[in-house]
């Protein structure tokens, strides 16, 4: 009957003779099959209505949903609601369903989760909780495990099949996401709505998100899509992508910072398709991107490509790798809407590139990053150090091959001064000019240029040492110098 519960409940009870309560340690293992129940489904309920229970520990329970099964409610593998502070802890929930003939089979109405650790008077942790869906419908969200108030470490959600609507996450909490994991290998994510959240190996809403792991193989997700996401800091967190679609309307990153830094983190692409941006680390606000990096080995991209990118703060030593695939809009090793880029690199042994190429962006100062380039396709200008209303100093550009289509320049500044950076050509067919330094508005002196090896420039290729594309008095001479070998 559609109705009738038929869990099977395996209860794990310390012996009597310790003197130990045999119900304070009593684990759950509930498989339902071929059934539609018209309830929640707890791992550490008490059946028929899935109520939570005041005597059953919220730690290693298992809740298994097969063959014909709806649910209408949501699903959890253990569940923490009032009385002692509890962790929960080592609870896993498996969902292979299919519509099976009967009215609401195949479905989750709500959502599902390992472990839920939802009170928000205690600091309650959620704790290697895991989530498995192979097949079936989730109408809202899944998540390995969620705390209200206290961590959320170590969770797991696997996904190889099936829809979940709104978003997944291997691990989401209030306070810090450590150490959780995601990995896709097929299915849907964010398809059932309009504008869908995304997909999170580890996720806070108040504090920092580190070390999370986001790994996909395949699938499609129409969303956005994080190693690890932190209101305050994202350290070290880790996105791969080897196969599938992430179709969100900002992109694919290592780690997101929205109020702090970006620290560590490393996004790695060996294939599938990206609709919009990818960057290793992202620090919103005043954070800093620091010491990020994204290596591409194939894959389309089709918006921009970013080692380390900081709206406010600085970008520092972050990298950006490309051995192949295609990059629609800018690559940029790394980059500061505000504030100064600082010895980023750009290393290229091929791959092909729509928009700018360049080491470090800075609006207050480009210094000591550096682009070296074996190979690839360039549409748009190659730069070492860019900056808008600053210097571009000590910047490198190294170039042993590759096709350039518009100018190589290893230092340009808009307002400021091009100095001290340098252009080394051994190799390459060129379209367009070379510039070991060049400014807008402002001087350009001591820059180098050197050249060796057989590159191939156009009839219409010019060579600068130093050049400023205005009018103005500034000094383009001093120490520039072109070194032919």
């Amino acid at each position: 009957m559609i109705n009738k519960y038929t869990g099977v409940r395996l209860l794990v009870i310390c012996c009597l003779i310790l003197n130990i309560s045999s119900y304070s340690t009593m684990a759950q293992n509930i498989a339902i099959n071929n059934n539609v129940v018209n309830h929640n489904v707890i791992g550490n309920g008490t059946p028929p209505n899935g109520a939570p229970p005041s005597v059953v520990a919220a730690s290693n329970n298992a809740v298994t949903l097969s063959g014909g099964t709806g649910v209408n409610g949501f699903v959890v593998g253990g569940i923490k609601r009032g009385g002692i502070v509890e962790d929960v802890v080592s609870n896993t929930v498996s969902i292979d369903i299919n519509n099976g003939g009967l009215p609401g089979a195949g479905v989750i109405t709500v959502s599902a989760y390992g472990g839920r650790a939802e009170d928000a008077l205690q600091d309650s942790n959620a704790i290697n909780n895991r989530l498995s869906i192979l097949n079936g419908i989730i109408n809202v969200s899944g998540v390995g495990g969620i705390a209200a108030r206290g961590r959320a470490g170590e969770n797991v959600l696997e996904m190889t099949g099936g829809s979940v609507d709104d978003y997944v996450c291997g691990g989401l909490s209030t306070r810090d996401a450590l150490n959780n994991r995601l990995t896709i290998s097929g299915g849907n994510i964010g398809v059932g709505i309009v504008v869908a959240d995304g997909v999170y190996g580890g996720r806070s809403s108040q504090e920092r998100a580190e070390g999370n792991v986001m790994e996909m193989t395949g699938g499609v997700v129409v969303g956005n899509a994080y190693g690890g996401w932190g209101q305050l800091d994202a350290l070290n967190n880790k996105l791969t992508i080897s196969g599938g679609n992430i179709n969100g309307a900002i992109g694919a990153y290592g780690g997101h910072s929205v109020a702090g830094r970006a620290e560590g983190n490393v996004m790695e692409m060996t294939g599938g398709t990206i609709t919009n941006n990818a960057c290793g680390g992202y620090g919103n606000g005043n954070g800093d991107a620091i010491n990020n990096k994204l290596k591409i080995s194939s894959g389309n991209i089709g918006g921009g490509a970013h080692g380390g990118y900081s709206q406010a703060g600085r970008a520092e030593r972050n990298e950006l790798e490309m051995a192949g695939g295609t990059i629609g809009r800018n690559a940029c090793g790394g980059i500061s809407i505000v504030g100064g880029a600082i010895n980023n690199r750009i290393t290229i042994t091929n791959g092909n590139i729509e928009g700018l190429c360049v080491g470090g962006v800075g609006a207050v100062i480009a210094t000591d990053n550096q682009v070296k380039i074996l190979a690839g396709n360039f549409r748009n200008e190659v730069n070492s150090g860019r900056c808008i209303n600053g210097e571009a100093k000590a910047n490198i550009l190294e170039i042993a091959g590759g096709v350039f289509a518009k100018d190589v320049i290893s230092g340009y500044s808009r307002t400021s001064n091009a100095n001290e950076n340098k252009v080394i050509i051994s190799g390459g067919e060129f379209f367009a000019d070379v510039y070991g330094g060049k400014s807008k508005d402002g001087g350009a002196v001591g820059n180098t240029v050197e050249i060796s090896g057989d590159p191939k420039f156009s009839t219409n290729t010019f060579i600068y040492g130093g050049f400023t594309s205005t009018a103005s008095v500034a000094d383009v001479f001093t120490n520039n110098t072109l070194n032919i070998k």
